[in-house]
């Protein structure tokens, strides 16, 4: 963690100097700062403690240790072992084999097992020009469904090899996917927002089982098959004969929607033909369905 005091007249072209340097430890997050700007408090994730951290006003631009780390009371870890090591690979940059570049991970797209909203054109020397969105990968476990938008792979351990390769960079010795792969299969979403009408959740519930259920599946929301939606995207890079029904994990906060991002809204996502009878439901109907929708 680093303070840079950013006084100077950036129009003038100022420099910005480093004030202090610290070493927190591993997966430093969240910072917490006094009202005087003279003590930080830096929540040190994989190291389950909490970093104070002080200046020295005698000693400018001197990189000095925390004054005190606070160990958190933990109990029973969210994760298994594996998970935990998984978790580590997952958000790493520094390792060579995992990603050249030192600047990118997998974390870097899907931070904390979720997506970073964008929609990308991807094209390397093995991947021909696709236009894909970001999927998530909570509770992504064994056989739940064909991984990727198309279903290429069936393996969650498979599916981080190939990423490693193709998009990282990396050549993959060392790393035990496995781990990866147990880490993803136990990364739950965020908890839905209590800001909803019981209810209407419970009227768009009784909607949502008696028309979306067949496709959206069980406690994740798929079916696990592809499907032909007809006309898929309006570029050609977003084109694709079939595409595997995604989760519905986290659906409130996933915009944009469909492979290709091409749904700016879950209302817009509702209005396709791609979901068939769905358009023909009232202003009233939809509501119910988009507020249960919500609580996934």
């Amino acid at each position: 963690v680093s303070v840079l005091d950013c006084a100077g007249d950036a129009e003038a072209g100022s420099e910005v100097d480093v004030i202090a340097t610290y070493r927190v430890g591993e997966g430093a997050r969240g910072i917490s700062l006094s009202p005087d700007g003279s003590t930080a408090w830096v929540d040190v994730g994989f190291d389950y403690s909490v970093a104070e951290l002080r200046l020295d006003p005698d000693a400018p631009g001197v990189g000095v240790e925390p004054e005190k780390v606070v160990r958190r009371t933990t109990g029973d870890l969210a994760f298994s072992p594996d998970a935990l090591a998984g978790r580590r690979t997952f958000n790493d940059a520094r390792d060579r084999h995992l990603t050249p570049s030192g600047v990118a991970a997998c974390a870097t797209c899907h931070l904390d097992g979720g997506d970073d909203g964008v929609t990308w054109r991807i094209s390397t020397d093995d991947i021909p020009t696709k236009m894909r969105r970001t999927p998530p990968v909570w509770r992504l476990a064994e056989g739940t469904k064909p991984l990727h938008w198309d279903g290429e792979f069936d393996s969650a351990a498979d599916l981080t090899a190939a990423t490693i390769r193709n998009l990282l960079g990396g050549d993959g010795l060392l790393v035990d996917t496995s781990k990866v792969a147990a880490y993803m299969a136990e990364i739950e979403a965020p908890p839905p927002g209590a800001d909803v009408d019981p209810g209407q959740v419970d009227r768009g519930r009784v909607l949502f089982e008696t028309i979306c259920a067949e496709c959206h599946a069980g406690d994740v929301g798929t079916d696990g098959r592809a499907h032909d939606l007809g006309r898929t995207s309006d570029d050609p890079d977003g084109e694709l004969d079939e595409v595997v029904t995604p989760t519905l994990l986290g659906t409130r906060a996933r915009a944009p929607f469909f492979h290709d991002g091409s749904a700016a809204t879950l209302e817009e996502a509702l209005e396709g033909e791609a979901h068939g009878a769905l358009p023909l439901l009232d202003d009233v109907d939809r509501r119910r369905l988009l507020d249960y929708l919500a609580t996934r």
